[in-house]
């Protein structure tokens, strides 16, 4: 993130004002500060991306010897990528532009880019969920899945990404720096019109949409799957629901923090008219623990992974036994 000062000041070349320029949050850090912040954010990124990377290909092998429903596990794995492409990717951007200097991928294209990993991030995390609940209903209803169902999850996930990412280019919202000038984000200054209404409800679908959305899906998928019959819990369909809500649980306690400091700002202008912030340290916190949510909840799916595979042997150990008792 060193350079990204100067790469903010030089705008694009179709005219469009420096992303540095509109930084509202100037002056909510000190310079000092701001550096403090964007080393100790380099460390973390860094730290992040080892970590993940390393206990992706790790659970990569577990997940080959112990996919629990391969059409299923389609969803994990989209999830697991976005997830990593939202650390990797940003900062190969950056470098492509520093060091060679590619056009588009400055100003508003960046932004994009940037934006759109954070939304894709989250409705892969969404779409995992309604998974649950649609698998769950139609194994109680005794209804064949279509195997294109699970592709089409994929498709939306990127669909809804790029609708409620795009808004700035249909002249809905706008993209800006966030709270330490670093990376980008949309907008958290209202604009004074009737697009205000336009911009809450984008960060309404982005933001708390995705937690309703996802703790109705898991409850519902939860209630299904106590209808199960002892050989369909056998399938292990059950323990992998449960590890979909310990990760949506995990990332929604690491995601709201930030979350939460964002829709401050956004709700206080709706409200008072005037923006208002939360300390800075808070912000820096929830910054902190948004950057390190990836591997928290890779180390959980890694975890929960090599606990299934136990289950799994045990459950195949147990049949193997009660066969054999049959055939003495």
């Amino acid at each position: 993130m060193a350079g990204i000062h100067e790469e903010l000041r030089r705008a694009t070349s179709s005219g469009l004002h420096s992303l540095q320029d509109k930084c509202s949050w100037a002056d909510l850090f000190s310079k000092d500060d701001r550096q403090l912040l964007a080393d100790r954010m380099l460390l973390i990124n860094a730290a992040t991306i080892a970590a993940t990377t390393g206990l992706l290909y790790f659970w990569s092998f577990l997940a080959l010897e112990n996919h629990i429903n391969e059409c299923s596990y389609r969803n994990l794995y989209n999830y697991a990528f976005s997830m990593h492409l939202r650390l990797i990717l940003p900062i190969i951007v950056n470098f492509m532009y520093q060091f060679f200097n590619v056009w588009f991928l400055s100003g508003y294209n960046r932004a994009l880019i940037e934006t759109y990993l954070q939304v894709l991030e989250i409705e892969a995390l969404t779409h995992l969920c309604i998974e649950r609940y649609v698998y769950a209903k139609y194994n109680t209803n005794g209804w064949q899945i279509n195997r294109d169902h699970y592709v089409l999850y994929i498709y939306l996930c990127f669909f809804f990404a790029a609708l409620y990412s795009f808004s700035p280019y249909y002249g809905i919202g706008d993209y800006a720096p966030d709270f330490a000038c670093d990376i980008y984000t949309m907008d958290m200054i209202l604009p004074n019109s009737w697009k205000r209404y336009a911009v809450l409800t984008i960060f309404f679908l982005r933001s708390v949409k995705p937690i309703i959305m996802c703790a109705c899906m898991l409850k519902w998928a939860r209630e299904l799957e106590l209808k199960y019959t002892p050989q369909m819990k056998k399938r292990g369909d059950v323990h992998y629901t449960q590890l979909v809500i310990r990760i949506a649980m995990w990332n929604f306690c690491l995601w709201m923090p930030l979350a939460f400091v964002r829709g401050f700002v956004l709700v206080t202008q709706l409200m008072w008219g005037e923006i208002m912030v939360l300390h800075p340290d808070t912000i820096s916190w929830a910054k902190w623990i948004y950057e390190v949510s990836p591997v928290c909840v890779t180390v959980l799916i890694v975890m929960e992974n090599i606990r299934m595979s136990g289950v799994a042997v045990n459950s195949s150990g147990n049949d193997e036994t009660g066969t054999e008792l049959k055939q003495e």
